[in-house]
């Protein structure tokens, strides 16, 4: 009734305000069907924004009022001939949203060829865009009509719109077929036109042009020549890096050219990362940076351009840091580090993880850089930070060096503040860490008899006793996996050191096999036999 009354009275503003209202029930699954005859109606309005929100009403509910598809139909084909091209272009894609709710697929056919004649820059992109669609209805009526014949003249418009329109709908036809084919006439011209196409136009004319692979050597130089401008002189991130693989395309197979394609490249990319503040855009150049085999020596001067600033959010600076991480050299390292250093408090667990993980993987690699690792160690302890703490000890049973005396200097670290760890997953960590390298902790007992008073002290202990040195971890209730893996340490430190932990992990395992976890019983007994055939093995010799 509020949609009849704004109707009757030409008010714009309240019938806008009805169509919305509309729109939105119908998109939260509300039956529409009682208004849609005037819905229908307003699709002959001569105010563009009324007849945009009615084709969206009835094309959401095309499927159930098959008699309002009809009556829309004639004046949606009616309206693809009307004098206002955007009027011609708005129908014309009210039209295709209808799809196989139509009368007949030559309804769209006709439309669709009709608008690939039309003067218009904006028709012609729509019915480009629509003829995808209606392959999908009907392939025989794009491939037998000469639709797709006219959608390859109009690769030669004037308008980059048009152009790149019509690239989509031909890629999208020939999916079947690995898409549209560009030869080297199409090729050509392409890359002539390009100066003239928008900053949009052209990286998806370069993304196409990935398909074109030019025969002689000659014909490649020629390209590269002629592209140069969109790889060092362009003003959009993304535009140089749609040229730079397509360089890299050209010039497989010339090493000493890609060389210097990379060199122009990161030329162009510093100018345009200097002054980029969008957080999406910059966050993909380093992905591909990081990705990519992009030569990160190009980079190595340019290296403090990736550090991190005030307003960057978390994500941004695991992505650098990926980054940083891989461009470290003995002549930076320091630097970088030092960087490094200054923004661990600043994060949360799981960047921190992030960065700590990528710095020891590309510096453990390294034999030249282990020993910079290790003092980056001790300054990550010396913050004497819990967080920090906890995921540099999550981080070492990963960790290799080539140089096994590194080692001795790192035990002595975890030794010094293993005390300050204060979750679980650190805790299990250690353990796994006393396994692997028992031999080079010398304090290994005093720190498995730490554990094993966090694990059975009960609180109202901790709380009568507050001068108890034990690891600030103790107050947390330690789970069965903590249980199994202090169980195998404790037999493996005790095969090396009995006289130091025979006692203690009698008793330890003696309350074990009657803890109410199958898993714990099960592994005590096992590893109670397992020593007893030790003890018998090293007596026999």
């Amino acid at each position: 009734r509020n949609l009849q009354v704004a109707e009757n009275n030409h008010d714009l503003s309240a019938l806008r305000r009805c169509l919305f209202e509309v729109l939105h029930r119908s998109s939260c699954g509300c039956n529409v069907s009682p208004v849609l005859p005037a819905v229908v109606k307003l699709l002959a309005s001569s105010d563009i924004f009324i007849k945009r929100v009615a084709g969206e009403i009835v094309a959401a509910s095309a499927e159930h009022s098959p008699e309002m598809v009809l009556l829309a139909t004639n004046t949606l084909v009616r309206d693809c001939q009307d004098l206002n091209p955007v009027v011609r272009s708005l129908s014309l894609r009210t039209l295709t949203s209808l799809g196989k709710t139509l009368p007949s697929p030559d309804v769209l056919s006709s439309a669709v060829a009709r608008c690939l004649e039309d003067r218009s820059p904006i028709v012609k992109q729509n019915a480009a865009l629509a003829c995808a669609s209606l392959h999908q209805l009907s392939p025989d009526a794009v491939t037998e009509s000469g639709i797709w014949d006219r959608l390859y003249e109009l690769l030669s418009d004037s308008n980059s719109g048009t152009v790149t329109s019509c690239m989509c709908a031909l890629e999208n036809i020939f999916a079947g077929e690995k898409g549209i084919v560009v030869s080297n006439k199409l090729g050509q011209y392409l890359i002539n036109a390009l100066p003239k196409y928008t900053a949009v136009s052209q990286r998806l004319v370069l993304q196409f042009l990935l398909k074109h692979s030019p025969r002689k050597k000659s014909q490649v130089f020629e390209h590269l020549n002629d592209l140069d401008t969109q790889l060092s002189k362009d003003s959009s991130a993304a535009a140089v890096l749609c040229a730079l693989e397509l360089f890299c395309h050209f010039s497989r197979d010339m090493h000493k050219v890609r060389d210097k394609v990379f060199s122009a490249a990161w030329a162009s990319l510093k100018i345009n990362l200097a002054r980029e503040r969008n957080e999406e855009v910059m966050a993909s150049v380093l992905d591909y940076l990081s990705v990519t085999d992009f030569p990160h020596q190009v980079m190595l001067q340019d290296y403090k351009m990736f550090f991190c600033r005030d307003d960057d959010s978390q994500y941004l600076i695991k992505k650098k840091s990926c980054l940083l991480s891989k461009m470290i050299t003995p002549c930076n390292a320091e630097s970088i580090l030092q960087e490094f250093l200054s923004i661990m408090k600043s994060l949360d667990r799981a960047s921190l993880h992030t960065v700590l993980v990528n710095i020891s993987r590309h510096m453990g690699s390294k034999p030249e850089l282990e020993g910079m690792l290790v003092r980056f160690l001790q300054q990550l302890f010396e913050l004497e930070s819990k967080t920090v703490t906890d995921i540099v000890v999550q981080m070492l049973p990963s960790l290799t060096f080539s140089d096994e005396s590194h080692w001795s200097t790192v035990s002595q670290l975890v030794e010094s503040y293993y005390k300050d760890i204060s979750s679980s997953e650190a805790q299990q960590a250690l353990l796994n860490l006393l396994q692997m390298y028992a031999s080079r902790f010398d304090e290994a007992p005093a720190i498995l008899e730490d554990v094993i008073s966090q694990v059975h002290t009960p609180d109202s202990q901790r709380k009568t006793n507050p001068n108890r040195k034990a690891p600030s971890g103790a107050g947390l209730c330690a789970p069965p996996q903590i249980k199994l893996s202090l169980l195998a340490t404790l037999v493996h430190v005790c095969l090396e050191r009995p006289a130091k932990l025979q006692q203690t992990l009698a008793k330890f395992m003696e309350t074990c096999i009657c803890h109410e976890n199958r898993a714990v019983r099960d592994r005590s007994l096992f590893l109670y036999g397992y020593l007893l055939s030790q003890v018998k093995q090293r007596l026999v010799k």
